[in-house]
C-alpha cells in the first residue's frame, strides 16, 4: 500500500515537472495517463480496505452471537438437571407408603394394579393431555418461580398403596439451539445423570426407541430405579416440537407395575392423548 502512495506522489511530481519543462504534447498525455491510471487503483484498494474493515466487524458481530448462544445453551442444561431433580421430591413423598409395600412383599400379597383408564383431561401453557380421574395436579416452575408459558414443570399423580405418576416438562427453544446442544440422545442422558441422586442405588435403562410423536422426532427408554429397596418402573422421553420452538421432556414413574409391556401400555396412554400445539 505504502509503495503505490509512493508511486503516485511520484506520478504527481512528474506531471508537475513535465508542465514546467514544456515536453512535447505526446510525452506530456502518456504521463497524465499513467497519473490517472495511479489514481484509479488507489481509489479500487481504498474500496477493497471499506469492504475488509465491513467484513471484520460482521465476524465480531457473528462471534459474540455465538457466544450468547453457548451461553443459553448451557441455561438449557442446568435447567434440565433441574427438572430431573424435581423426580426426586416423588421419592420423598412415597417413604409414607414404604411400610404397606414392605409388609405385602413380606406377606406375598402385592398384585399389579390394572392400567386405570384416562378420563380427565389437562390443557394449558399451549399443550394438554388425558390423566386418570382421582390423581392430583402440581405445577412448579423451571426457569421462574412458577409455570409460565416459556417454562415449567406439571405432574399428575397419587400415592395409594403405590406410586403412579407423569411428568411434563418444557422450555421455549429454537430449531438451531435444539441441534447444537445434541438433540435427543444428549437431553436423554442429562435426564439419566440427573436421576442418579442420593438415595438412589441404580437405574438400569431399557433398549432405546427412536419414533414419532405428532411429526417430530422422538426417544425413550424405559427404565427400573432401585432406591431404599424399593423398584420404580417407567419410562423418560424426549422430544422437540419446531412449530411451537419448544423442547418436551416426558416421564412416567411407577411402582404398582413392572411388567414392560405394562409400563409401555401406561407410557403410551398418556403419549396418545398428549398435543403439543
Amino acid at each position: 500500500m505504502a509503495r503505490r502512495w509512493l508511486l503516485v506522489s511520484i506520478m504527481l511530481l512528474i506531471f508537475v515537472l513535465v508542465a514546467s519543462c514544456g515536453i512535447p504534447q505526446e510525452e506530456y498525455d502518456a504521463v497524465v495517463e499513467e497519473r490517472d491510471a495511479a489514481q484509479t487503483q488507489v481509489e479500487s484498494l481504498q474500496d477493497d480496505l471499506s469492504e475488509a474493515q465491513s467484513k471484520t466487524l460482521s465476524l465480531e458481530s457473528d462471534v459474540s452471537s455465538l457466544q450468547s448462544e453457548v451461553s443459553s445453551l448451557q441455561s438449557v442444561v442446568s435447567s434440565l438437571r433441574s427438572q430431573v431433580s424435581s423426580l426426586t421430591s416423588d421419592l420423598a413423598t412415597a417413604e409414607r407408603t414404604i411400610a404397606e409395600l414392605k409388609a405385602a412383599a413380606v406377606e406375598g400379597t402385592t398384585r399389579p394394579t390394572p392400567i386405570a383408564a384416562l378420563s380427565k383431561d389437562y390443557s394449558k401453557y399451549g399443550f394438554g393431555f388425558d390423566y386418570t380421574k382421582g390423581f392430583s395436579v402440581t405445577e412448579s416452575g423451571l426457569f421462574d418461580s412458577e409455570a409460565n408459558d416459556n417454562s415449567g414443570v406439571v405432574q399428575v399423580g397419587i400415592q395409594d398403596n403405590g406410586v403412579q405418576m407423569f411428568q411434563v416438562g418444557w422450555f421455549n427453544m429454537t430449531q438451531s439451539m435444539w441441534k447444537a446442544s445434541g438433540g435427543l440422545h444428549e437431553a436423554l442422558e442429562e435426564t439419566f445423570e440427573g436421576m442418579m441422586i442420593e438415595g438412589v442405588e441404580s437405574i438400569d435403562r431399557g433398549d432405546l426407541v427412536e419414533t414419532t410423536k405428532a411429526g417430530h422426532d422422538m426417544a425413550y427408554q424405559d427404565y427400573t430405579m432401585t432406591a431404599e429397596g424399593f423398584k420404580f418402573y417407567g419410562i423418560v422421553a424426549v422430544f422437540h416440537c419446531d412449530e411451537s420452538q419448544r423442547c418436551y421432556q416426558l416421564i412416567t414413574m411407577n411402582t404398582t407395575i413392572s411388567a414392560k409391556e405394562d409400563v409401555l401400555e401406561d407410557f403410551m396412554n398418556y403419549l396418545d392423548s398428549f398435543v403439543c400445539h
